[in-house]
């Protein structure tokens, strides 16, 4: 059984926790429309528990539904702010620039978050970005086959935050997704390794100084050995990028197979590193990466693709 009551509630969440613990009869609550409630119930109420539902709704005290408006409308143009936020250009059409912060995982970047603010402060003489108060997130999906060849780019998410920094639930799924034919596959293959190696260097710095300026590396010794360390790594950097260089000896000189095959010849040569200048902060374990893993592991995983 149900009851319809009028409202415009913007929390129906909140607001459905609070009813039901105001009476057990209620089950759930949808909405019909902007001002329009359905309770759906397990029993029928009684005329005395209906009056106080009544006075449950009219007093409930929902979000303020400013806060639940996306903050792009603050900064847009005068001429942009009439417009649905989904039409916004985040580029052209606002009074300030956004700050561009993007999360690359093994060479894919799959989300882009603009925040309006960009703070850059120095730890141990290298830039850290401190960002605040995000405005627009566009996440990306991409689907592969087992030999890591891509198959298709999903259709990119937008999500926007309210002024209260909540998601905004009205997301845009921006188009189909983009499938790709198969002389396209080698090329994105290329420019993911050229992204995951373009993206790794400035972390790596920072990896290394985490781990050894606590024990007196100063930071242009820090900055010395990223730089040995890239540099010994360049031909397998190249190669990586260009070929995706791997393993193809299946079997070892005594005949036995080879566990290595098939693995990037850089994934082995992170494994079987044997450089002092390397080896002193490659097995340490970094906060960043949660204090549980190796900067050599962390190394092997994103280059395993």
């Amino acid at each position: 059984m149900f009851i319809q009551k009028t409202k415009n509630i913007l929390d129906l969440n909140k607001f459905l926790d609070e009813a039901k613990q105001l009476n057990q009869k209620i089950e759930y609550i949808t909405k019909l429309n902007e001002d329009g409630l359905t309770f759906y119930l397990n029993e029928e109420l009684s005329e005395a528990e209906e009056l106080q539902l009544d006075d449950f709704i009219e007093n409930f005290s929902d979000v303020d539904p400013e806060e639940k408006t996306p903050l792009i409308y603050d900064y847009a143009k005068a001429e942009a702010k009439n417009k649905h936020f989904h039409n916004i250009d985040y580029k052209k059409e606002l009074t300030v620039r956004l700050q561009k912060k993007s999360e690359i995982n093994k060479g894919e970047m799959n989300v882009v978050t603009w925040y309006r603010y960009m703070d850059l402060e120095f730890i141990n003489g290298l830039p850290v970005r401190n960002y605040s108060v995000p405005v627009l997130r566009t996440e990306t999906t991409w689907s592969r086959d087992s030999s890591g060849f891509v198959i298709s780019k999903n259709p990119p998410i937008r999500t926007w935050f309210n002024r209260d920094g909540t998601e905004n639930t009205d997301k845009k799924i921006m188009d189909d997704p983009y499938y790709y034919e198969d002389f396209e596959k080698i090329d994105e293959g290329i420019k993911r390794r050229k992204l995951l190696v373009k993206a790794i260097q400035i972390p790596i710095m920072n990896l290394i100084a985490e781990v050894m300026t606590p024990l007196g590396m100063s930071t242009e010794v820090v900055l010395l050995r990223g730089r040995k360390f890239l540099d010994d790594y360049d031909i397998e950097f190249n190669k990586f990028k260009h070929n995706s260089s791997s393993i193809t000896d299946t079997h070892l000189e005594d005949g036995s197979p080879n566990p290595d095959f098939n693995l990037k010849t850089i994934v082995v040569k992170f494994r079987d590193e044997l450089d002092p200048d390397h080896v002193e902060w490659l097995d340490k374990k970094p906060l960043s990466l949660g204090g549980a893993i190796t900067i050599r592991d962390h190394l092997i995983q994103e280059f395993s693709i």
